[in-house]
Parts: structure tokens; C-alpha cells; sequence
């Protein structure tokens, strides 16, 4: 064995007795009573079959409608504040979809960061251990809120806290998903605080039309 080998940078053990352990590296981990975190930090879970689209082409193929509103969303991705929240809402889940996913594969393609953010008492726990939420070799993060509508005020509060989001030199982007805009002026206040700029997109039921 060589003596001179260096020990890895980061290094998390994460273990569970009779219970649940999940744990994050780039990112804090908050854990109310109750012992369930009020969000997941993930991983953007890119499908199998989904390959990264190195560039905008996938316009030119795309509805009008679904192109329009695609191009609404980078056009903000590339905006030049550091810290920017959008929330996207309206029409069907799928046709939400039908815009984030294009957004965060060509985010992750072009070497952003993607992650996305869970409501921790509104869903069924990840699988247990770590999650590497650290943007390396990239100074850009894109987080998807999804579900926003359904967050707790002060479990969102708790995740616009968080030190991933205010990096910086690192350009940050937060993609809030809903159904509707009803929740959006009192979660644009929280990110008031922040200085963040803030953004509303509503998503047409033409988006996903194919003719």
C-alpha cells in the first residue's frame, strides 16, 4: 500500500438503525420534530431513455406553442441576475413535465447542476443514503421545485435558506412547479428576502399539442 495516497475530499458514512438515514454532500440537511426532513435534495433523475440535448435545436421540431414557452424558460435560465425563482403553473401535470424535463436535460448537457427538491412529510422517503448536490466543475445550479403549491410556508422557508442556494459566484436558478399561481405572492415574498428575482410562467394546453 502507498503511503502517499491521498484520502478522498469527501467522504460520508450515512447509517440507519430501525429507522430511516439520508444525507446530502454540497448542501445542509434540516430535520424538524418528527425526524423527517422538510425537503429532499436530489439528484435531477434523468430518464434511461432521455439522452441530453447539447443544444436549443429541439425547437425547431417542437409545437409552437411548447417552443414559445421553452424558450420563455431558457431565456430566464440565462438571465443575468445571480439568483432568479420562476414559478411555472397551469394546465397538467404532463404537460408541466413536458417543459421541465427538455430544461433540465439541456441545463445538465450544457454543465449546469440540476437537482430537484421534494416536500419531505409528501412523499415516499428516497432511497437511503447520500446525495452529491455539489455543482463541481460547474458555477451554475438549476433546482426544481416540484409540487410547490403543496409546500408548508415554513418548510419552504427552510429550503430557500439553504446555503446551495446563495453561493457567490455560483448563477442559481429555482424552477417553482405548480398547477396554479395562487401560492406564488407569498412564496415570491419569502424570496423577496433573498433579492432574488422573481418570475411567473404559465403553461398553455397548447405546449404539448403535436399539431
Amino acid at each position: 500500500m502507498n503511503d502517499d495516497t491521498e484520502p478522498p475530499l469527501h467522504v460520508q458514512d450515512v447509517t440507519a438503525i430501525d429507522g430511516f438515514a439520508y444525507g446530502v454532500i454540497g448542501a445542509d440537511i434540516h430535520v424538524l420534530a418528527g425526524g423527517i426532513p422538510p425537503y429532499f435534495l436530489l439528484s435531477w433523475p434523468r430518464k434511461p431513455e432521455s439522452k441530453p440535448e447539447p443544444s436549443r435545436t429541439t425547437r425547431a421540431s417542437s409545437p409552437a406553442g411548447m417552443a414559445s414557452e421553452l424558450d420563455g424558460l431558457w431565456r430566464w435560465r440565462d438571465s443575468p441576475p445571480r439568483l432568479a425563482a420562476r414559478w411555472l403553473y397551469g394546465s397538467t401535470g404532463q404537460q408541466r413535465a413536458r417543459l421541465v424535463e427538455p430544461l433540465a436535460a439541456e441545463s445538465e448537457a450544457a454543465g449546469w447542476k440540476v437537482i430537484t427538491a421534494l416536500h419531505g412529510p409528501d412523499v415516499d422517503q428516497p432511497a437511503g443514503g447520500g446525495q452529491d448536490v455539489r455543482a463541481e466543475g460547474s458555477t451554475s445550479l438549476l433546482a426544481i421545485v416540484q409540487h410547490a403549491d403543496e409546500w408548508t410556508a415554513q418548510n419552504l422557508t427552510w429550503l430557500l435558506k439553504n446555503p446551495l442556494f446563495h453561493r457567490a459566484a455560483a448563477r442559481t436558478r429555482i424552477l417553482m412547479v405548480a398547477p396554479s399561481a395562487s401560492r406564488w405572492p407569498a412564496v415570491r415574498a419569502i424570496l423577496d428576502t433573498y433579492q432574488a428575482a422573481t418570475s411567473g410562467q404559465g403553461v398553455s394546453a397548447s405546449a404539448s399539442r403535436s399539431g
